[in-house]
């Protein structure tokens, strides 16, 4: 369904291993948008990145224990 006229993006980061309980919060977030009916959702996993920490991540098929950020765009 196309909704047509003025729209705002809602953008979320999150690190993939948040969780509230035993969902990841990005899910969590998903499904309450979906409920609110907002137009549409996706979320997008990091493939690289660093945080105040300063430490460098990569999504490594061998490294998949580390957690790299998400981002929830919504319309």
């Amino acid at each position: 369904m196309v909704t047509r006229g003025p729209a705002k993006k809602l953008t979320v980061y999150v690190d993939e291993a948040d969780k509230i309980g035993k969902i990841p919060v990005y899910e969590a977030i998903v499904d309450l948008l979906y409920r609110r009916k907002i137009a549409g959702a996706s979320v997008f996993r990091g493939i690289a990145g660093y945080g105040s920490d300063g430490v460098y991540h990569t999504a490594k098929i061998l490294d998949l224990s580390v957690s790299l950020p998400v981002r929830i765009e919504a319309v």
